[in-house]
């Protein structure tokens, strides 16, 4: 005779919210690692190091992908507490509320609401850090630009020159016109 075993039970919002708190934790983390690449980063260009530049790239990359493994689990995870609360509103704040008026989940709808603010906080950081960065790229590319076009003697702008077979810059159009000037 074989024992029936029981189903398996639900969790609860708790546990839940529990798991939802852990990734929340992982994407702050994920963020903070974020900030620390995007330093990484601008001091390479900033030191003209291409290959810690490279090597930061690539870890920016990474951060960025798993940053976005975190969010949709997050957003899974928010979904699945939102049913299980049977809340339509799938904010964590709000989720938060609704685990308030569980005596047992008030402590874990504290820990949701205070790290989700830190979250939003290392999220705006992250932001403007990258701004930072994402300008200071721009510019790095554009003055190397100017630069190429400097030592080659070229007198076009970058965007009406293309490199040629030999390596060197030239203009896209022809110097003369085919447009008739005369009428």
């Amino acid at each position: 005779m074989h024992a029936l075993s029981s189903p398996p039970s639900q969790p609860g919002p708790a546990s839940l919210a529990g798991t939802l708190l852990s990734t929340l934790q992982e994407e702050h983390a994920a963020l903070l690692q974020l900030n620390t690449h995007f330093d990484t980063q601008l001091n390479a260009l900033l030191a003209r190091d291409s290959e810690l530049l490279e090597q930061a790239t690539h870890r920016v990359a990474e951060g960025m992908n798993d940053l976005m493994r975190l969010r949709q689990t997050r957003e899974r995870q928010t979904c699945l507490l939102a049913r299980v609360l049977d809340e339509e509103d799938m904010s964590i704040a709000r989720l938060a509320e609704r685990l308030r008026e569980d005596a047992a989940a008030e402590s874990i709808a504290e820990q949701l609401t205070h790290i989700r603010e830190q979250v939003i906080a290392r999220a705006r950081e992250t932001q403007k850090k990258g701004q930072v960065l994402g300008f200071a790229l721009q510019y790095a590319a554009s003055l190397g630009r100017e630069m190429m076009q400097a030592i080659q003697g070229i007198q076009v702008p970058v965007s009406a020159a293309v490199y040629t077979a030999a390596g060197n810059m030239a203009r896209t159009l022809p110097s003369t016109s085919y447009v008739n000037q005369i009428g």
